[in-house]
């Protein structure tokens, strides 16, 4: 993802332990994202239920809300966003917790690898734009179908789209004949088919 683009995606970065916190930022900022870091899960959960961020990537045994618990939480108050896991446990029910309950994008262990951290937040920032344009489009279409059904409404019939057999549509005009153009056309095309 070009670095012009990552900067729209905003990452909160939430864990205890200080150098692991500032290596995780500095190697998202390298990429060009808009990173906040949290060394408190609590006041994470917090500046996350009041700010806008698009992915939120935890420690998993933090003092207080754990990162389980903080994941689970984001979830209910923003389920579009994305929510990956740090942890130096790799203990596999951690993991599988973390998928179910969380809804975890992606589980990472540390000390974490820089091109698998970068690599695995450009793809959670691409699923999540392309969620984004899916509901983009799905709005439009339903913007143009409202606004379909209301000219039906008010002129009759002008959403009907009449086709020949060969595909063309056609098109009458208010006496409902063709125009001279279109019937020079039609009577051409009527002679080449078989």
């Amino acid at each position: 993802m070009p670095q012009e683009k990552t900067g729209a995606f905003r990452v909160m970065l939430v864990d205890d332990d200080p150098t692991s916190l500032a290596m995780v930022a500095a190697i998202l900022r390298n990429e060009g994202y808009e990173v906040s870091e949290f060394g408190d899960s609590a006041r994470a959960a917090e500046a996350f239920e009041q700010g806008h961020f698009d992915v939120l990537i935890a420690d998993y045994k933090m003092p207080g809300l754990d990162g389980l618990s903080l994941l689970r939480r984001a979830r209910l108050v923003r389920p579009d966003s994305i929510r990956m896991m740090l942890t130096g446990v790799g203990d596999y029910e951690v993991a599988r917790s973390a998928i179910n309950l969380g809804e975890v994008y992606r589980f990472m262990t540390k000390p974490v690898d820089e091109l698998e951290l970068a690599t695995n937040t450009r793809l959670a920032c691409e699923h999540l734009a392309l969620v984004r344009e899916v509901e983009a489009l799905r709005a439009a279409m339903r913007a143009r179908d409202r606004l379909l059904q209301r000219l039906e409404m008010d002129n009759p019939g002008i959403t009907r789209v009449t086709r020949r057999d060969d595909g063309v549509i056609v098109v009458d005009d208010i006496d409902g004949e063709l125009p001279p153009a279109q019937r020079h056309a039609t009577a051409s095309s009527d002679l080449e088919s078989p």
